[in-house]
């Protein structure tokens, strides 16, 4: 389990990294800032930055427009 953006949710089968959550997600790296336990992840360590049962994942998404 894992807190998403502050809510608690069970994914199966559990991410090993942060990469493979956006996988599990359908979420593309582009426009997106992961923070991990309180600490922003550069897109170059999401494969490299492992997840344990109840860390806290925060997504915040950018959207273009005018």
């Amino acid at each position: 389990m894992l807190y998403l953006n502050d809510s608690l949710r069970e994914l199966t089968p559990m991410p090993e990294t942060i990469e493979q959550l956006l996988i599990q997600l359908s979420l593309e790296k582009k426009r997106l800032i992961i923070e991990h336990n309180g600490t922003v992840i550069s897109p170059e360590k999401y494969d490299v930055t492992f997840l344990t049962d109840r860390d806290r994942i925060e997504i915040i998404h950018f959207v273009g427009g005018g």
